[in-house]
């Protein structure tokens, strides 16, 4: 799945997003480029809008910046077309009919993410061969 961004602030974010993160209509989207294109590895519904899992401009795959969860918002979809290394999981109570999609370590442990985030070797070693692979999908 490929993605191009539209916009890098926080002028059109649900105002669920404010809410829970902190962020603001004034904010920018640092290392998100308007009109580039990225490739997708995930897609986590949060407050019923999808998230994108994407590797923004400063992604180096080793030592700056992680994969980060975006509103999709910011986005327009150019090409659906699912990767073949994801599933699905469907997630639903009271509040959420969510279908979230992605490769299956970051839909099966809640902690993968936050592995990544932290750096720790298993989670971007598995992230980084996913990415390869996924990233080859979209050439």
């Amino acid at each position: 799945m490929k993605i191009k961004c539209l916009e890098n602030t926080g002028l059109n974010l649900p105002k669920s997003f404010f809410e829970q993160y902190g962020w603001s209509e004034n904010m920018k989207f640092q290392g998100l480029s308007v009109d580039k294109f990225y490739n997708v590895y995930a897609i986590f519904t949060l407050y019923n809008h999808p998230c994108y899992l994407i590797c923004n401009d400063f992604y180096d795959g080793e030592h700056y910046a992680h994969p980060m969860f975006l509103p999709g918002c910011l986005f327009e979809v150019i090409d659906v077309t699912p990767s073949k290394y994801w599933i699905k999981r469907r997630f639903n109570d009271k509040e959420h009919d969510m279908n979230d999609v992605g490769f299956p370590e970051i839909l099966d442990d809640e902690y993968f993410y936050g592995g990544i985030v932290e750096g720790y070797k298993k989670e971007v070693d598995t992230f980084a061969n996913y990415k390869k692979l996924i990233d080859q999908e979209n050439i």
